[in-house]
């Protein structure tokens, strides 16, 4: 049966080079390729896109912050204390890579006739520019081991545009409180995150500014950004609930910063949608191209009956040359995506705005569980949608077939 149904699929699809049952398979293969094409780039395009986001997010928050237990957050922190005992068994638990400590303050930044509200965000030690290498941009990081303060400020190169600050430039913050005090700070470097709301609210400080302004004691902060593996922080946040006081509490970053990451998780959905269309697109093509097949074949199938070739004979033959379809179509649908994601990856040839996106360019992320799963998946799609024409063969009887027309 094997060598019968392989033969004949062979012959139809090499020696069927006009007609029209040529174009439509012609056609058949081409919607596969670029349907699939399709799906493998929205793929990409969505792992990459939720990957460089997190990213960010992550980089510049952390993925989970140890903060005073309030019902209410603002802006002006309350101060908490991760004592060494209690911190080096939080770097025991699983997933830990970082803590550093922070806080932050409402402030206004002034510069000459220009005045931009800000949050100032206090580094403590733990700090480097080596942490932060991914946004820092230009001039030289706070010196935060240094014993002495030093009146020394990074802000965002969208608030130096639009105050027009130049590095070297002293500035005046002022931190609100009861009433406004006034610092004389030194802009020493810019950050870029592309994270619109991080870039045109905050200012880095040395921590010890804002300890200063609150009468705070030396080894308190206002939170502790915890940094590791995201999934692991996440299953184990009871557990540091457990060990930390009770005046303090452990929070992913998912659940403080829920507006972001909710927008992330409906991007699922666009890719499901796009591989339900494409998908379809595909599978109704070959549909197509098989009942074209069989009733150009009509004859044929009637003489292979009568000669006494049995169902399942006839039906493999279908199948396996709607396999050959599918599987050129597979392999050319797969060199465009490849092609086009390395063009991407490598010259960023299809920008974006940043401020609404995130990102400046399209990014792409390949990982091959799901480029494997997507190949397996559609091909068996469109290979199990060839049962519905091979059913409409089993209900025609042998004398319609060799009468036929």
């Amino acid at each position: 049966m094997s060598s019968f149904s392989s033969f004949i699929a062979n012959r139809l699809y090499t020696q069927n080079k006009k007609g029209f049952s040529r174009l439509i398979v012609t056609i058949a293969t081409i919607a596969i390729a670029l349907s699939f094409s399709v799906i493998l780039l929205a793929n990409m395009i969505i792992n990459g896109f939720k990957f460089e986001v997190q990213s960010k997010m992550f980089g510049l928050w952390g993925q989970m912050q140890v903060l005073p237990y309030l019902e209410n957050q603002s802006y002006e922190s309350v101060p908490i204390v991760l004592n060494d005992t209690l911190r080096e068994k939080l770097f025991l638990m699983p997933g830990v890579e970082d803590i550093r400590g922070a806080a932050t303050k409402a402030g206004i930044l002034k510069w000459q006739d220009e005045l931009e509200g800000v949050v100032v965000k206090g580094l403590n030690e733990n700090w480097n520019q080596q942490k932060l290498q991914t946004y820092f941009k230009a001039g030289h990081f706070l010196k935060l081991a240094d014993t002495n303060l030093h009146n020394e400020a990074i802000i965002s190169d969208w608030l130096a545009r639009r105050l027009n600050i130049k590095i070297g430039d002293r500035c005046y913050l002022f931190f609100m409180d009861k009433s406004p005090r006034l610092r004389r700070m030194q802009i020493v470097g810019l950050f870029h995150s592309g994270i619109d709301e991080y870039d045109k609210n905050m200012v880095w400080v040395d921590i010890r500014h804002i300890r200063k302004l609150n009468a705070w004691k030396e080894n308190e902060c206002g939170n502790y950004e915890v940094y590791g593996d995201v999934q692991t922080l996440t299953k184990s946040q009871n557990d540091w609930n457990a060990m930390l006081p009770q005046n303090q509490i452990a929070v992913p970053l998912r659940d403080l910063k829920p507006q972001i990451f909710d927008w992330l998780e409906l991007q699922n959905t666009n890719e499901w949608v796009i591989l339900l269309v494409m998908g379809g697109v595909a599978i109704i093509n070959v549909i197509s191209t098989i009942l074209i097949l069989v009733l150009e074949r009509t004859q044929m199938l009637g003489i292979f009956r009568a000669m006494g070739a049995s169902e399942s004979k006839l039906i493999a033959l279908f199948f396996k040359y709607n396999f050959r379809i599918a599987w050129i179509g597979l392999v050319w649908g797969n060199l465009l995506a490849i092609i086009i994601y390395l063009l991407q990856a490598n010259f960023h040839l299809i920008k974006l705005d940043e401020a609404s996106y995130f990102v400046s360019f399209v990014p792409m992320r390949w990982q091959l569980s799901d480029y494997l799963l997507l190949n397996l998946v559609l091909l068996a799609a469109i290979l199990l949608s060839s049962i519905v024409p091979l059913m409409i063969i089993r209900s025609l009887k042998t004398v319609k077939l060799l009468r036929w027309r």
